[in-house]
């Protein structure tokens, strides 16, 4: 399996021009990986996938799929990610472990301390602890 196929699986494009002058998206950083709100194409830098690798991606790929995350609180985008691409894993007969998600759980509960507005099912994905 590579990020190709996972990204035709969900029916997203990776940028053609990583590594090239072809990109047109000039300020994206194709290591961390990004996707403009208008686009389907994922900004995604050629590497070995992994489990850690994987979450990050399908965390992007979330963005494409997720129809209202541009307007989303940020505590929420970060919960709405998270579930998705644990299920979409799912789908692929992958096992995330939690402890992944470890530190977006923190970064939840601290944006809630802070004020975020949370729904009770982000609240309790955000308490859980992995064991």
């Amino acid at each position: 399996m590579t990020y190709d196929h996972v990204a035709a699986h969900f029916g997203v494009r990776l940028c053609p021009a990583f590594g090239h002058d072809g990109c047109i998206v000039a300020p994206v950083d194709h290591r961390r990986g990004a996707v403009m709100p208008t686009e389907r194409v994922i900004h995604w830098a050629p590497r070995r996938l992994s489990r850690m690798g994987l979450r990050r991606f399908l965390k992007v790929v979330a963005r494409t799929r997720l129809l209202n995350y541009y307007t989303m609180n940020q505590a929420m985008r970060i919960y709405a990610e998270n579930v998705w691409a644990t299920r979409a894993a799912a789908e692929l007969h992958i096992r995330l472990s939690a402890s992944l998600s470890l530190r977006d759980r923190l970064l939840v509960r601290w944006l809630a301390s802070r004020g975020a507005a949370l729904t009770p099912a982000a609240q309790r994905w955000a308490a859980r602890r992995p064991s």
